[in-house]
């Protein structure tokens, strides 16, 4: 697991890594590594992404919050932690879908039940990265990786399956559309904003009342009635620990 530190105070970082440090050495089954950067340019330059964003709120040219904004941007669904001296800045941190807001200077045990949450939900979406959904098509069985399906269209009686590199017309289907989606279904990552869609959360880049965008750009459409129980879906998927893709 990745940690990400964006913080441009020596002393607070210092204080952090030490944290870390104990953290990693008393839960090494967490794999955790940390890489520190002294300002936001410098992490948002990194092609790869992380796991974890432990995010200073107060920095000299741009916020943390102007951060999580850019990566949210980018499609970042890692979990965002903030720490900051002042309890001013909560509503914008959640307005980012933060996981945790920590006011300095953080304890060992704050850090420790954060980092807690974190490798929990962490593990549940390693555990179902290499599940896997199968569906009949014209050319016989299909299986796909569920991390793959970016989302499922139904046209006339036959679902089309958007993946990761390839799209798949599938078999016209003898069952409800909701049914042969059902195995997705039981996945928190799914979300449902038209009768004629299922969407995995974890390709969404972001969601608006009337439209779901998709990270390689595409959109979904979101039906009134769905718009606010998509929106909620989503957050919980973002904020909360859940059996993730």
């Amino acid at each position: 697991m990745r940690l990400a530190v964006c913080e441009d105070s020596a002393d607070d970082a210092n204080h952090v890594l030490a944290l870390l440090s104990g953290y990693a050495a008393t839960h090494p089954s967490a794999g955790l590594t940390t890489d520190l950067y002294t300002t936001p340019d410098a992490l948002l330059a990194c092609p790869q992404p992380y796991d974890i964003y432990l995010l200073d709120i107060l920095m000299a040219g741009k916020t943390g919050i102007e951060l999580a904004r850019e990566l949210r941007r980018r499609g970042c669904t890692a979990r965002l932690l903030f720490l900051t001296s002042s309890p001013d800045y909560a509503l914008p941190a959640f307005a980012v879908h933060a996981s945790d807001y920590l006011l300095k200077p953080v304890s060992a045990e704050q850090l420790t039940t954060a980092l807690d949450a974190a490798c929990a939900e962490w593990q549940l979406r390693q555990n179902t990265r290499q599940q896997t959904f199968s569906f009949r098509a014209p050319g016989g069985l299909h299986t796909a990786l569920v991390s793959d399906i970016l989302y499922v269209e139904i046209v006339g009686h036959a679902p089309i399956y958007h993946l990761v590199g390839r799209v798949v017309r599938g078999s016209e289907l003898r069952v409800s559309f909701e049914e042969a989606m059902a195995p997705l279904l039981s996945l928190a990552c799914f979300l449902h904003p038209h009768r004629s869609y299922y969407v995995n959360a974890a390709h969404v880049q972001a969601v608006s009342p009337r439209a779901i965008r998709l990270n390689n750009n595409e959109s979904v459409p979101v039906v009134r009635t769905r718009s606010a129980g998509v929106h909620a879906q989503y957050l919980n998927y973002l904020t909360e620990d859940h059996n993730g893709c």
